[in-house]
């Protein structure tokens, strides 16, 4: 379907003659391809905005040629559009813009993502703090991170949020990123890089205190307090669980967190 070169099917208006075969063929083939792009335009706005509408749509009608969608669903399109950016040789001179569309496909899963409760700053103060070195935690399904090279948090927050873009000269340095859904929407944070090791961490099952312990020469206790009110405020935890403690109640959104 995506493919120009692809002759019309045998079963396109078989009464016809070939040109008027050919001419409705082309016309169905166009709408495909303006139904696929505008969800791509959906799924990347700050792309679109850096390169502009008319530039995004040929770098766009590219990808779709090379890497068109594949069953009924385009639930999950879009996912391999940062990649071709980096070997997309027009948009080359804009290293930044495959993590910014890493970043909006982050803000796109995590749209999407299983509904799921979220852990609050007041389910985690509830806790003994003297288990709080042992608590485990489980992350969101909607919780994703990205570091760059490149300021790529500072370069979408003006792109999606400022009508005039702020200038970034001389912004060189690369960030790392959270992004979450909490009740308020989509999140994304601007984190310190160490975080990321510290998430990960986190997610093959350290407690809190040994997930801190391997960062601790990295990041500041300041730091790590800060984060730690950004990942609950940004609803980024499920549960909280201390399972060496048996008479310790997990920590569940809506549950009672006494213990027995």
């Amino acid at each position: 379907m995506c493919d120009v070169r692809m002759p019309v099917p045998i079963y396109v208006e078989a009464g016809l003659d070939d040109e008027r075969r050919q001419t409705r063929f082309n016309i169905y083939r166009n709408n495909y391809y303006v139904a696929v792009i505008n969800v791509l335009k959906e799924r990347f706005p700050v792309t679109e905005r850096i390169v502009g509408e008319d530039f995004f749509k040929g770098t766009a009608r590219e990808f779709v040629q090379a890497t068109p969608p594949i069953g009924q669903s385009n639930l999950g399109y879009g996912r391999e559009y940062p990649t071709f950016l980096e070997t997309f040789p027009p948009v080359a001179d804009l290293a930044y813009l495959p993590d910014v569309a890493r970043l909006e496909w982050a803000r796109f899963e995590a749209a999407i993502a299983v509904e799921n409760p979220a852990v609050s700053s007041q389910d985690f103060s509830e806790l003994d703090p003297a288990h709080a070195a042992r608590v485990h935690f489980k992350l969101h399904p909607s919780f994703r991170t990205l570091s760059s090279d490149y300021p790529v948090y500072d370069i979408w927050r003006t792109n999606h949020e400022d009508d005039e873009v702020r200038s970034l000269a001389g912004s060189r340095e690369g960030q790392a990123v959270m992004i979450s859904r909490s009740q308020i929407g989509i999140e994304v944070h601007h984190i310190p890089e160490t975080a990321i090791a510290f998430f990960d961490a986190l997610r093959v099952g350290l407690s809190l205190g040994e997930a801190y312990d391997s960062v601790s020469d990295q990041l500041s206790p300041r730091d790590f307090s800060n984060l730690l009110a950004t990942l609950l405020s940004a609803g980024a935890v499920s549960s909280l669980d201390v399972p060496e403690l048996a008479d310790l109640k997990s920590v569940h959104p809506g549950k009672d967190h006494t213990q027995t």
